[in-house]
């Protein structure tokens, strides 16, 4: 394939699935080779770091003095309670000591140097697979933790947090929040005064809920919907101070280079009481257009717009309501006893009852003829959306015609291996392109990761990119029909989508190598290797034979047995009689081999004849 696999250290595939998606990403990884050893702080890697920064800015924020809460820590490592209690009696008006880490010079910045050196071995190491060992230990992870899986959307967050951290010192301080980082506005209309609210907030990943969409078109158009707020949920209004109707809705403000969109598999079943994983179809198009998602529009005008259109709607539904329950009511009338099976059963009148039931019955039927009625509208509007193309020949005795049980197989497969297409104006300034697509099989409590990756500088004959499947040590080029088979299935399906907009590949800076120091120290590894590896051949590939002459044995029974002493003497004794071992390499070539054993038994090599020796019940005895 050309591409490197990662080792898995136990149950780290989660971890390999995003850290492949990030080094494809051309932006993060080149951006990762121009920071310099300075900014990084490789020379204090072998310096104590001390407490993790995440402990001591949780009991800075409860009001201990950092000083002390570094010394406590220090003291009591990976445990906050005992810190917590050391610290009631800190006084740091008579501490005068210094701690580690006011006499530390500097700060070894471990997660982008552990990613930047795994980068580097990705791109020139001259290996099937890398270990991930020395990035995991820059996490801070000890013991069993890496047999340990985890979430990887919420890796995915991590990971970015504590880069971004990182990099807070160096001229790279903007990239995460330049590739994955965009704003989005909440805001909720009173209908009644016209108070608007609005939430600013960021975001990194749009997480789309599979059971209440189609696809993720649709699931994006939810995320963005108007939806008026009523009933039982009516809003607090601040000025009104009352609950009110109102009219709420979360547009984008600005969108990212990098959109990561976790596909929300995993719920919580009232019904079982356990978690569950949706394994429902759920297609997304190789393009998607977010134009349609961003905040262009009037919202206060827009707002009183759906809510009057949500209000005619409502007086509508309550009148086909009423006027539903005024007929059962007429209906029920109409019944003995009021349409009471209670009442017909206890005044033992059978006609009376067979009547109930029946009207009930009949009702049944009704409610059950309106849930199979939207089950196909809702079946016609997926497949509008473009959720799978179905198949044109419905008439099954023209797919007998076709070849019967083969045809309709042909059929499935190829319905399976059909990307979903979805309208996308070409001049939008918003158009995002698949690039990932990472992958989770199993159940909602253990599994695999592995992940779909579009090649940022190789394309196919036709001029399409190429797509790989990157599964831990093993990386092998895939057709890239095979992602609409990710789109759902019993156990494998699509968990996480990256799409990278069509527009940032095209401003990219000219590629950026690979840091010099790293680069010789990778070239120095392989250059130790090429020895290694023609040792291992050669060890793999020995092959010790025992040549036995034709004399030392004699035909009998149509097999070989072998000769007596007194037979072999009688051979000319000018010739070995003995069985002579020697090594040769299985790779050579049988006329070479024979010159070799020509060599060995000083005999011309025209004369030597090999044939394979097996006992009558079938063992080896040599050539």
């Amino acid at each position: 394939s050309g591409y490197v696999g990662l080792d898995n250290q136990g149950a780290t595939c989660y971890l390999n699935s995003l850290i492949q998606t990030m080094y494809m990403t051309k932006s993060l990884k080149e951006a990762l080779y121009r920071l310099t050893d300075e900014e990084l702080g490789v020379e204090f890697l072998d310096q104590d770091d001390g407490p993790p920064q995440h402990d001591i800015d949780a009991l800075t924020a409860m009001g201990f003095p950092e000083k002390g809460v570094i010394k406590a820590l220090t003291k009591f490592p990976g445990n906050r309670e005992q810190a917590m209690e050391w610290l009631f009696t800190y006084d740091a008006s008579q501490d005068t000591e210094e701690t580690g880490s006011s006499a530390k010079k500097g700060k070894a910045w471990r997660i982008p140097i552990a990613l930047q050196r795994l980068f580097a071995n990705l791109d020139l190491l001259d290996q099937q697979s890398v270990s991930t060992k020395n990035l995991t230990d820059s996490f801070g992870w000890k013991g069993q933790q890496a047999h340990v899986q985890h979430d990887i959307h919420e890796l995915n967050r991590i990971l970015i947090d504590a880069l971004n951290k990182s990099l807070q010192t160096t001229k790279e301080k903007e990239l995460c929040d330049s590739l994955y980082k965009g704003d989005q506005v909440t805001r909720i209309l009173c209908t009644e005064c016209g108070y608007l609210s609005e939430r600013k907030e960021t975001y990194m990943d749009l997480t789309l809920a599979v059971q209440e969409s189609p696809d993720v078109v649709k699931a994006l158009e939810r995320l963005t919907r108007y939806e008026v707020m009523c009933d039982s949920e009516q809003y607090r209004c601040s000025r009104c101070n009352k609950k009110v109707d109102a009219v709420r809705s979360t547009q984008l403000r600005t969108l990212p280079p990098l959109l990561t969109l976790p596909l929300a598999r995993f719920a919580f079943s009232r019904k079982t009481l356990n978690y569950e994983k949706w394994t429902r179809k759920f297609p997304f198009p190789m393009t998607i257009d977010m134009e349609g998602a961003l905040d262009t529009e009037d919202f206060t005008t827009e707002a009183k717009k759906r809510y009057a259109q949500w209000k005619v709607e409502r007086v509508a539904e309550k009148a086909e309501a009423e006027k539903r329950k005024q007929k059962e009511e007429e209906a029920e009338d109409s019944l003995p006893y009021g349409g009471s099976l209670k009442e017909a059963m206890k005044n033992q009148d059978r006609d009376a009852i067979r009547q109930i039931l029946k009207a009930r019955q009949q009702k049944q039927k009704e409610v059950a003829d309106e849930w199979d009625r939207k089950d196909k509208d809702d079946a016609k509007n997926k497949q509008k959306s473009g959720g799978g193309s179905e198949s044109k020949n419905k008439d099954p005795k023209a797919k007998e015609g076709k070849g019967g049980l083969l045809s309709s197989i042909k059929d499935e497969i190829k319905k399976r291996e059909t990307l979903m297409k979805s309208e996308v104006n070409a001049n939008s300034k918003h158009l995002y392109d698949l690039k990932a697509v990472l992958i989770h099989i199993g159940t909602a409590y253990s599994g695999h990761y592995h992940a779909y990756i579009c090649s940022p500088d190789k394309k196919t004959e036709n001029g399409e990119w190429r797509w790989y499947d990157f599964n831990d040590s093993v990386v092998t080029e895939i057709p890239m029909s095979s992602i609409a088979r990710q789109y759902g299935g019993a156990s494998e399906n699509a968990y996480m989508l990256v799409y990278q907009r069509k527009d940032h590949c095209q401003h990219q800076t000219p590629s950026v190598p690979v840091p010099k120091s790293l680069s010789d120290e990778i070239t120095k590894t392989n250059a130790e290797a090429v020895p290694r590896r023609k040792r291992y051949n050669i060890l793999i590939n020995r092959l010790d034979i025992t040549l036995h002459p034709d004399r030392m044995y004699k035909v009998e029974d149509g097999y070989l047995a072998p000769a007596s002493d007194d037979e072999k003497n009688n051979n000319n004794s000018a010739a070995k009689n003995l069985a002579v071992t020697m090594t040769i390499d299985q790779r050579t070539p049988v006329s070479e081999a024979k010159k070799l054993i020509a060599e060995k038994l000083s005999l011309d090599a025209e004369k030597v004849h090999l044939s394979l020796m097996v006992r009558p019940e079938g063992q080896d005895m040599g050539l």
